[in-house]
């Protein structure tokens, strides 16, 4: 049961979560994963973030496409852990989701490296902004209202659907 004057899942903002490498690496270079996303923005002013495995579910595919719709702000949140397992976020808005497929006109947005991976996106999500720090600790899960970080500590999900903690749901605040 959710606390008394939280919104509900029908009416929260949700927000798309991906854990993803603090540190990739391919052959011998190593680079952090978010100044990779962010040095694609700074120069093409555009950016695609894949999703590789398995795509979100038909039921948070059509959310995040039904707020998106909505012209609702919805981020896309990039968690990492570093080596003191202290959970990183950054976020940036995103502009729209698509499933991947074959030929995708993404891949000309998306960071150099994905071509090397040799893995196939299961979705693409294009966002609007460079990808800044956010404080995790203002989040929750959309579908038990759980804390991000207790939830983050605890297993390895790839995927979630957070809200706000903040009843008003207003803009998510950036840390320094």
């Amino acid at each position: 049961m959710r606390p008394r004057g939280v919104a509900t899942e029908e009416t929260s903002k949700s927000h798309l979560v991906l854990r993803i490498p603090l540190t990739t690496t391919i052959g011998r270079k190593s680079f952090n994963t978010v100044d990779a996303h962010n040095i694609v923005w700074s120069t093409k002013g555009e950016l695609a973030v894949a999703k590789f495995g398995a795509a979100i579910g038909p039921q948070t595919l059509d959310r995040i496409t039904q707020q998106l719709a909505n012209d609702t702000d919805t981020y896309l949140i990039l968690v990492a852990k570093n080596v003191v397992s202290r959970f990183l976020g950054h976020r940036a808005r995103i502009l729209s989701v698509h499933l991947a497929n074959k030929s995708s006109q993404f891949e000309r947005l998306a960071p150099p490296y994905y071509a090397e991976l040799g893995l196939a996106p299961a979705l693409w999500i294009l966002v609007n902004e460079e990808f800044a720090p956010t404080d995790l600790r203002e989040f929750r899960l959309t579908s038990s209202g759980r804390p991000l970080i207790d939830v983050l500590q605890e297993c390895r999900t790839a995927t979630m659907l957070v809200e706000s903690k903040k009843s008003d749901q207003g803009s998510l605040s950036r840390t320094s």
